[in-house]
């Protein structure tokens, strides 16, 4: 539901969806923007180191200058400290090429930072293992 949904932009928390992003931002207007979604258990993100290293080779392919990881980090501490801890949920941040002229070319301003978290149904079990001596 919206109302569970954490959203954090370029420094400021809401929650329920009510952030907003300029529409003009290039992440709506033409796409330019990587983003990727973490799961998360008891609190914390699953395995965010290779995440932010994927997400910083998806900026580097599309030209973009690496994220700043200490943004991302703060917008990741806000998520998850809003409100009560996620026993099992999605994390997501996404940078973009800010806001820029319409078409692909860039206008050279700061890059957005978004990120949101959310509960989310825990997966069926898909598999069981048992181990013999």
């Amino acid at each position: 539901m919206l109302e569970d949904v954490r959203v954090w932009v370029d420094g400021e928390l809401n929650v329920g969806g009510e952030a907003r992003i300029a529409a003009l931002d290039h992440a709506v207007t033409v796409g330019d923007a990587a983003f990727e979604t973490l799961k998360v258990v008891d609190g914390v993100p699953f395995a965010p180191t290779r995440h932010l290293r994927r997400l910083q080779r998806s900026l580097a392919g599309l030209g973009l200058p690496p994220a700043d990881e200490a943004v991302l980090a703060g917008g990741i501490k806000e998520v998850l400290a809003a409100g009560e801890p996620l026993p099992f949920g999605r994390l997501r941040y996404t940078v973009s090429s800010g806001v820029g002229p319409l078409g692909s070319d860039r206008g050279g301003a700061p890059l957005t930072y978004i990120v949101t978290a959310s509960p989310a149904p825990r997966p069926p079990a898909s598999a069981a293992i048992v181990t013999v001596p």
